[in-house]
């Protein structure tokens, strides 16, 4: 790929070039100057003779066939020749009148795009024209002509610039690659003696959180903490067991209540089986009423239902019923103990949460705890940083011989002579 531009640029004497790093965007930018100059030489030659082609075809092509001619003898083919005249002219003259650019590269293209519309013109309306206006064609096609031997000397002009182009944005690609990552690098290592600073500082910051966490779960404000959290659970196990025992208790009361109403009604005492309906139904509630509502209805209904039990219209169906309705002041007085155990388990749940709640030293030291935490991320976080800016200039200073090497290729094939980069310049930021 590359033969026909080390011969453009071979030297005599094949002598090693030395480039510094910073030097090659210049380079490039001098190299590609080279490429347009060249182009424009080979196509200024071509310029002159292609505009006066189409100049001349701008001319011959409007006066085709208006002049006298003799005739073919074949009617049939004159006949096709007229229609397809006007339809030639405006081709060739849609061909012809482009804009023809200053720069080289859009001129050739439109020179190209011209020459293709008058070879198309020509095959297509253009081929009977021949026979019946052959001076005229002949000189239409000898314009045409003019115009594809310049456009064939112009095609390896524009082949070769493409090779070149391709060329030397391979070389372009390799630096800034190469740009890149020695940026990357330098960065990297300027950084890094911080970053391990860093790390130590939050090390140390991090044992010393450590310790201060260690000493405060052996501090006796701790114990005595746990000792409270502890009771309160244990009160409100027994909270549970009391209320595990007032359910039963109601949902006993319940089963009886519902016996008694029937009762109530059958006996024809409405009044009496509304109350027990009520109490009940507030019985029969997710949440238990308290004492002093409950009391009242219990000792409203209670004698008249224990005479139900004692006349046989209610019968008792276990211990526990026998227990509480055979007689007015058991049910009652057990309700009462009840409510009493609950109150009291509830009011030493609220001192000892009191004293919780006035203890600072667990606030304290759950913010030790959080500050722990957030440190011993910091520090892993700094380190994860650190092990990935090694593992980085590790790689980088792998690549970057590598990629010096491929731009020394690169331009060695180029330039047609051994070319050697040096790095060892301050790099230019462009």
């Amino acid at each position: 790929m590359f033969k026909k531009i080390k011969g453009l640029f071979a030297k005599e004497e094949q002598e090693q070039v030395e480039v510094a790093i910073s030097e090659i965007h210049g380079w490039l930018d001098n190299e590609m100057k080279k490429i347009r100059t060249y182009e424009e030489s080979r196509v200024s030659a071509s310029r002159e003779p292609v505009m006066d082609a189409i100049a001349s075809l701008k001319i011959l092509v409007p006066g085709l066939g208006t002049g006298d001619h003799e005739g073919t003898g074949f009617v049939k083919l004159e006949k096709v020749a007229e229609n397809s005249l006007p339809l030639y002219k405006k081709a060739m003259m849609s061909a012809l009148s482009r804009p023809y650019p200053d720069k080289t590269e859009e001129f050739y293209h439109a020179v190209a795009e011209c020459l293709k519309g008058c070879i198309k013109s020509s095959q297509g309306p253009g081929r009977y024209l021949v026979r019946v206006f052959p001076e005229d064609m002949k000189l239409i096609q000898a314009e045409v002509s003019r115009i594809g031997k310049e456009v064939n000397a112009m095609n390896p002009v524009f082949a070769e610039s493409r090779s070149k182009h391709d060329a030397l944005g391979k070389v372009r690609t390799i630096h800034q690659a190469l740009v890149r990552t020695r940026r990357e690098h330098d960065d990297l290592e300027k950084n890094l003696p911080g970053l391990i600073d860093q790390s130590v500082r939050l090390g140390k910051e991090e044992e010393d959180l450590s310790r201060q966490v260690t000493a405060a779960g052996s501090d006796p404000r701790f114990a005595r903490h746990n000792d409270l959290t502890r009771k309160e659970q244990d009160l409100l196990q027994d909270q549970e067991r009391v209320g595990g025992e007032m359910e039963v208790l109601a949902g006993m009361v319940v089963h009886v209540m519902r016996r008694a109403e029937k009762v109530a009604h059958k006996d024809r005492n409405d009044a009496l089986g509304k109350k027990i309906r009520v109490l009940a139904d507030t019985l029969s509630k997710n949440e238990m009423p308290a004492a002093d509502e409950l009391l009242p209805m219990i000792s409203g209904v209670l004698q008249p239902v224990t005479g139900m039990v004692a006349s046989g219209e209610i019968t008792l169906k276990n211990r526990e019923e026998q227990e509480y309705f055979s007689g007015t002041t058991a049910l009652p007085a057990r309700l009462t103990e009840v409510y009493r155990k609950s109150g009291e388990i509830n009011e030493q749940i609220r001192v000892i949460r009191e004293e919780i709640g006035r203890d600072m030293f667990m606030h304290e030291k759950e913010t030790l705890e959080k500050r722990f935490r957030l440190k011993k991320s910091e520090l892993h976080e700094i380190e994860r940083v650190i092990a990935d800016s090694q593992q980085k200039i590790e790689t980088d200073n792998k690549e970057i011989p590598e990629l010096i090497r491929q731009l020394e290729e690169h331009m060695t094939l180029y330039s047609g002579s051994p070319v050697r980069i040096s790095g060892s310049d301050e790099e230019n930021r462009d």
